[in-house]
C-alpha cells in the first residue's frame, strides 16, 4: 500500500544528504519497513544513484538493539515464568499444565507494569500490593465464614507476585532474555545513564515515522534521543481530525506537544469518494462478487498496489484468498485459526491413531 508520507520522507532522506549519515529508520511495522525499502530503491533507480541503504527496524527492534535483550515469544516466557513461580512459591505452586492456562494474563500484567512504570519500583510494588488488597476487600474481607484453603491459596499468590515478578525479571536477563515491557524498562536505565549504548553512540539519527499511541516507557526512550538531537519525528495523520476535535486526535496533540510537528495540509477525508455496495447472501456469494471486483481493478491497473481486502471474519480467508487472480502478488496480514485448515484435522486424526495404539 502506497504511503504518501513515507514516500516524501525518502526523497528528504535524499535531497538532505542524509545518506552520508548513519540513520535509523523506526516504522510501526516490519511491512512498512519493507515498503520502505522498495520504495527507496525505487527512487535510486529513477535518479540514477547509487547509495547505501538505511536501517529500518521497528520499535521493539530498536529496543533489541539498545539493550541487547531478545525478545522471547509467549510460550517461552511462560516456561521462564513457571519456573519463577515455582521458586517464589514452593509447595504450593500449580501444575504446570493448569499455570499454563491463566499465565498470559499474568504475563500481560507484568508488561504493562514494565511499559506504564519504567525503573519506579516503589511504584511497582504498590501496583502488586493495592491488586491485592482489591482482591481481598472485593471478596472476602467482609465475609464472616473463614477463607477456604483454595482462597488462602490465591491471596498468598497475590501477595508474592511482586516477588514473581522480580524473580521472573532477573533470570530473564541472566539469561539474555526479556518480554517487551522488561526490554523497554532496560532501554529507558540505559539511555538515562550516564555510559550510553554502543548502538545509540554509533548513529547520527534516529527517524520516527508514523507511530501513534506511545506509552510512557516510549516517551522517555525517545525524548532521551530528542534531547541528544538524535531523533526526527513525523506523525502521520490526517488533518481533519485535528480540525474536528476527534477523539482520536489526543494521542497526536500530546505528540506534536513532546516531540514537534510535521506540517500536513492535505486532507484524505475531504477527497471525493466512490462508494459501492453489494448484497451478497452467502461467503460464497461474497467470493465471487470479490473476485469479480478484483477482476475488475486488474483491468485498470495491473499491479493492483493500492487495494486492500478487509474481512469481516478471519475464517473467510481461504475462500478470498481463492477468489485473487493467479497473476496478482498479494500480502495476508492477520490471524487465521489453525482449526481451519485441513492440515490441523489430518494432525489430529494421526495423534488419535498414536493415542489409540498406546492403550492397546
Amino acid at each position: 500500500m502506497k504511503s504518501v508520507l513515507l514516500d516524501e520522507i525518502l526523497r528528504e532522506y535524499i535531497e538532505k544528504e542524509w545518506h552520508q549519515k548513519k540513520v535509523v529508520f523506526v516504522l510501526p511495522s516490519k511491512r512498512s519497513a519493507h515498503y520502505a525499502r522498495e520504495k527507496l530503491k525505487s527512487i535510486c533507480s529513477d535518479k540514477k544513484m547509487s547509495l547505501v541503504v538505511p536501517e529500518f527496524l521497528s520499535p521493539d527492534e530498536l529496543i533489541e538493539r539498545i539493550t541487547g535483550l531478545i525478545t522471547l515469544s509467549q510460550i517461552d516466557l511462560i516456561y521462564y515464568l513457571y519456573l519463577s513461580y515455582q521458586n517464589i512459591l514452593n509447595d504450593e505452586a500449580e501444575e504446570y499444565f493448569k499455570f499454563v492456562k491463566w499465565a498470559p494474563v499474568l504475563l500481560n500484567d507484568f508488561n504493562d507494569v514494565g511499559m506504564f512504570l519504567p525503573n519506579d519500583a516503589t511504584k511497582q510494588k504498590n501496583i502488586f500490593t493495592n491488586l491485592k488488597n482489591i482482591k481481598e476487600i472485593a471478596n472476602w474481607s467482609l465475609n464472616r465464614e473463614p477463607l477456604s484453603e483454595k482462597q488462602k491459596q490465591y491471596l498468598n499468590f497475590m501477595e508474592k507476585c511482586y516477588d514473581i515478578f522480580c524473580d521472573f525479571n532477573n533470570t530473564l536477563i541472566q539469561n539474555g532474555y526479556a518480554y517487551a515491557g522488561l526490554n523497554y524498562q532496560k532501554a529507558v536505565e540505559q539511555l538515562t545513564s550516564t555510559s550510553l549504548p554502543a548502538f545509540i553512540t554509533q548513529k547520527d539519527l534516529f527517524v520516527f515515522v508514523g507511530l501513534y499511541a506511545i506509552t510512557p516507557a516510549e516517551h522517555k526512550i525517545y525524548d532521551s534521543l530528542k534531547k541528544m538531537n538524535k531523533a526526527l519525528f513525523y506523525w502521520d495523520y490526517d488533518p481533519y481530525y485535528l480540525k474536528q476535535e476527534h477523539e482520536a486526535s489526543v494521542y497526536f496533540h500530546k505528540n506534536f506537544e513532546a516531540f514537534g510537528k510535521n506540517e500536513i495540509t492535505h486532507s484524505k477525508f475531504d477527497e471525493e469518494k466512490s462508494i459501492g455496495i453489494f448484497s451478497c447472501s452467502g461467503e460464497i456469494e461474497e467470493t465471487l462478487c470479490v473476485k469479480k471486483i478484483l477482476t475488475d481493478l486488474l483491468n485498470r491497473d495491473s499491479e493492483l498496489n493500492d487495494t486492500a481486502i478487509i474481512l469481516n471474519k478471519p475464517e473467510n480467508l481461504e475462500l478470498i484468498l481463492s477468489a485473487i487472480p493467479e497473476n496478482v502478488n498479494y500480502n495476508v496480514s492477520m490471524e487465521f485459526p489453525l482449526s481451519r485448515l485441513s492440515a490441523f484435522h489430518f494432525i489430529i486424526q494421526v495423534i488419535k491413531v498414536f493415542l489409540s495404539i498406546d492403550k492397546d
